[in-house]
């Protein structure tokens, strides 16, 4: 039993930061695609070049305040090879973009290394319904404001009156927030399901 807890207390000081998580089991796969949260899930090979220098990308994506709503994930094709099957991967990297239980797009190889960064956001965006400044008030589930409509009603307005400075910085400071509690959720689930594991054995 002492070696539990001291597992467990090592377990909770461990720094939780990143948002690029792996999925092991079809199961886990299942429920992250039908969670209504958007999913970008490469799926890779340990015996694959390409798929790791992928992962330093996919670690800087997963970070963006931009992002926060989306998570990303990958599959190991080995280790789940009835789901790669399923999921027609006919190589590695494959790139899915997934929600609500849907594939929406569907992406085999990397043809830009240069663009990766904004090809992914550019679909991420368009895929998931996400804009560049409008994202963090979307996953906090603020409205917009009655200025911001009139302001997407009337945008041949000049560019000096739609400027608004204060809007910036409270938009940067809501990604911000989304970033660091969607990181700490994830990071207290995986926590809690080491543990239950842990006491399940």
């Amino acid at each position: 039993m002492d070696t539990k807890y001291a597992l467990l207390c090592a377990l909770l000081c461990i720094p939780v930061h990143a948002k690029l998580i792996d999925i092991t089991s079809e199961q886990d796969y299942r429920t992250r695609a039908s969670s209504g949260t958007p999913l970008v899930v490469e799926l890779y090979a340990d015996w694959c070049g390409v798929c790791i220098q992928v992962q330093g990308t996919l670690d800087e994506l997963s970070e963006m305040p931009e992002l926060a709503s989306v998570t990303f994930a990958r599959i190991n094709i080995d280790e789940l090879q009835n789901l790669s099957q399923e999921l027609n991967v006919n190589g590695v990297p494959t790139f899915l973009y997934v929600k609500d239980g849907a594939v929406l797009a569907h992406e085999t190889g990397i043809t830009n290394f240069g663009r990766m960064r904004e090809h992914v956001l550019e679909q991420s965006r368009k895929l998931f319904g996400l804009s560049a400044a409008g994202d963090a008030e979307k996953v906090m589930g603020i409205a917009p404001q009655a200025d911001e409509v009139q302001e997407q009603a009337a945008p041949e307005q000049s560019e000096s009156s739609s400027s608004n400075p204060f809007a910036d910085i409270v938009s940067a400071l809501f990604g911000f927030i989304t970033a660091i509690l969607e990181t700490i959720k994830n990071g207290i689930t995986w926590i809690i399901d080491q543990v239950t594991s842990i006491f399940n054995k």
